[in-house]
């Protein structure tokens, strides 16, 4: 299929987005829309309009969905398209820090996962019947929330887990968050 089809396949509002000027485009649309129609398309457009597909970089959730993009722009472009980059939001952030980890303050970090975190909690959590402190799985939560609001323990606790908070004098609790804290970044 040739770019003219290609764009003459889409509706009115899908070919503004592929047509619009401006070098940067953010899409918004519902499911089952033709976004990654229109993407393609755009993208497509681009190569087309001399950008050089090392330039573009696409955006989606899904690593299947940047495949699949990828892939159908080299169908229709063939060689001229072979440096067209698409990844997760996530990958390409992730990509930004560790090209420029100063910036971010985020020199030698690792990321790991939600199954990972709750191991260590786990771990940080300790064993034991009389043990009055949230599952692991809890306080992956509440690290989380601290993370994302910038809270302290104590506030964090106050916001989102009173009933931690309640438990606070124990000696398991202090241990425990004096030992959380430890790794409070």
């Amino acid at each position: 299929m040739s770019l003219d089809s290609l764009i003459a396949s889409l509706n009115q509002r899908q070919r503004a987005a592929v047509m619009l000027d401006n070098q940067h485009a953010l899409v918004l649309a519902g499911a089952g829309s033709g976004k990654t129609k229109t993407i393609v398309s755009k993208a497509a457009f681009l190569i087309a309009q001399g950008v050089p597909a090392l330039r573009i970089q696409i955006l989606t959730f899904t690593r299947h969905a940047a495949s699949e993009i990828v892939g159908r722009v080299k169908t229709h472009l063939g060689e001229k398209a072979s440096q067209l980059r698409a990844s997760t939001f996530h990958t390409w952030c992730i990509s930004l820090i560790r090209r420029a980890p100063a910036i971010f303050g985020a020199k030698d970090f690792s990321i790991i996962d939600r199954d990972d975190q709750v191991q260590l909690f786990r771990i940080l959590r300790g064993k034991g019947k009389g043990n009055k402190l949230p599952t692991a799985a809890q306080l992956c939560d509440i690290y989380s929330f601290a993370r994302n609001t910038g809270l302290n323990l104590t506030q964090t606790l106050k916001h989102s887990s009173t009933q931690a908070l309640k438990h606070s004098s124990t000696q398991a609790l202090k241990h425990s968050s004096t030992t959380i804290k430890n790794i409070w970044l």
